[in-house]
């Protein structure tokens, strides 16, 4: 399973939990991928699908926001020439945005 995926259900747990919902640790993911064992499709596609169980952590959720915080409201650090970002803050701001 994707960690990106782990993740989301974490922060989707976490945001449920913040607004005063009881949330259950464990959350489920539909997985359905297309069934390639049959010859041929007969006007049917089939599908495998697995319900994988994930019991969620979202003790890092609040930190990661307020690291993510610090960061935005942070300092940018000095540019350069071949830098892509950089290339388009300075754009951005050239516009006065």
């Amino acid at each position: 399973m994707c960690i990106a995926y782990k993740r989301q259900m974490e922060v989707y747990q976490w945001l449920l939990r913040q607004n005063g919902l009881r949330v259950a640790e464990t959350g489920y993911f539909v997985y359905c991928n297309g069934d390639r064992s049959q010859a041929d499709f007969g006007g049917a596609m089939r599908f495998l699908v697995k319900v994988i169980p994930y019991s969620g952590d979202d003790s890092w959720v609040g930190v990661a926001l307020i690291n993510a915080r610090k960061c935005l409201e942070g300092d940018v650090p000095a540019h350069t020439p071949d830098c892509e970002q950089c290339a388009y803050l300075l754009d951005i701001r050239n516009l006065g945005l």
